[in-house]
């Protein structure tokens, strides 16, 4: 009997020394994983001090290092490029599509650019309507670039005249003829004519003609819509003189006409305009965000009252952002990286991460222990760095993780 009684106690303490060791096992486990947890951060937290030591000690040398190695990188805007071609921004550079479209540029090349007006009028075939059409078709043959660049300089031409492709090919442009037109004589036209009296080449009409209205025999009587088409030299060596011209075309088209209800616009660089145009207009919000934001740190940074309002600081934390911004798109601008509407974001991302970094030090210099208070400047400043230092690289360090895999997937 006292030998069956020894036996669970024997097993329980066999039991206690196992569940003993399994727990020193684990507690072996956690204490490595401490000490080298320990040891990444003691390393980065001592090396953090000596830079603060150091920036304490020469704080005008490691401004002026920063300003120069800022202003350094922003020699990359010399070479500054804003994308606006649609295939660049928003089409993967190794799909399909592209490759289909560098073969076609390559061996059938397009030397031609459309420059577009579309009017509409209750009916587009009325007298009055047309008159207007050729008063725009004239205007664009006078109007010029600053350079002195007319529509005769850029546009295709057969023999001595310009291709503009419009129902007033009917009546080859002619301001007399056309002042003449009644109504009838414009819709006879319309439904009798085949063979352009400008190009001599065949011509359907309705290709001109938008929401068109037919009699009960089919022939039309009306329209409310109707397009100009204008045919430029779009070669590179005569692209940025035919944009100069465009930018007046583009005015001309704006400005509309009295006897037409709506003027339509569109040129080779439409794009470029109402990209620039949203451009503009971020850059207008960014301003207004950038300053709801200088307002608030000052309110969170600083306190009120005249000797800890901390100003000059919230200044100097800006200026930091700024800096980061010029260093970022001269760097991009350096490697040969285009400037799209995406990239507009890029300073509003890079003021919300400036400003979360002023936080950190600013609440690292705020925590500092009664002793560490009154330590000499550098002293102050090398803990400051040891405590926020690391936070502020993690949080860097995982931003930047997160921008890649954005960048590249």
């Amino acid at each position: 009997m006292a030998q069956n009684g020894t036996g669970p106690v024997a097993n329980g303490n066999h039991g206690n020394r196992g569940s003993d060791q399994s727990s020193s096992s684990e507690s072996d486990k956690v204490s490595c994983l401490q000490k080298v947890s320990n040891a990444i951060t003691g390393t980065l937290e001592d090396a953090f001090e000596r830079l603060g030591l150091s920036i304490g000690h020469h704080p005008i040398r490691f401004i002026l290092g920063c300003v120069l190695g800022c202003l350094l990188c922003a020699l990359g805007l010399i070479a500054f490029k804003e994308v606006s071609d649609p295939d660049d921004l928003w089409v993967p550079s190794d799909s399909q599509v592209l490759k289909d479209q560098d073969w076609i540029d390559q061996y059938y090349p397009s030397n031609t650019r459309r420059e577009q007006i579309i009017a509409e009028s209750s009916n587009i075939l009325e007298p009055a309507a047309v008159r207007a059409l050729l008063s725009l078709y004239e205007s664009s043959l006078s109007i010029s670039s600053s350079s002195g660049v007319t529509l005769s300089d850029v546009c295709v031409k057969a023999g001595s005249n310009c291709v503009v492709y419009s129902i007033l090919e009917l009546w080859s442009y002619n301001s007399t003829t056309i002042s003449a037109l009644t109504k009838q004589d414009i819709i006879d036209e319309v439904n009798t004519v085949t063979t352009s009296e400008m190009y001599g080449n065949a011509i359907d009409i309705t290709n001109y003609l938008g929401s068109r209205t037919t009699n009960s025999s089919g022939s039309i009587i009306g329209a409310e819509a109707t397009v100009m088409t204008w045919l430029t030299h779009g070669n590179e060596s005569m692209e940025s003189i035919t944009e100069s011209w465009e930018s007046e075309f583009i005015d001309l088209g704006l400005a509309g006409h009295s006897d037409l209800d709506t003027v339509y616009v569109m040129s080779g660089k439409s794009w470029q305009e109402e990209s620039g145009k949203a451009i503009d207009s971020d850059v207008s919000l960014l301003s207004i965000g950038y300053f709801l934001v200088i307002l608030f740190v000052l309110s969170v940074l600083g306190k009120f009252n005249l000797m800890e309002q901390r100003a000059w600081l919230t200044l100097g934390g800006f200026i930091c952002i700024g800096l980061a911004i010029l260093v970022s798109i001269g760097l991009s601008s350096a490697f040969q990286q285009g400037y799209g509407p995406l990239q507009s974001v890029l300073p509003f991302l890079l003021l919300g991460i400036g400003v979360d970094d002023m936080f950190v030090i600013m609440g690292a210099l705020n925590n500092l222990k009664a002793e560490e208070q009154n330590l000499e400047i550098p002293q102050k400043i090398g803990q400051v760095l040891r405590h926020a230092g690391v936070s502020i690289t993690v949080t860097s360090f995982t931003d930047f993780v997160a921008f890649m895999v954005g960048a590249t997937t």
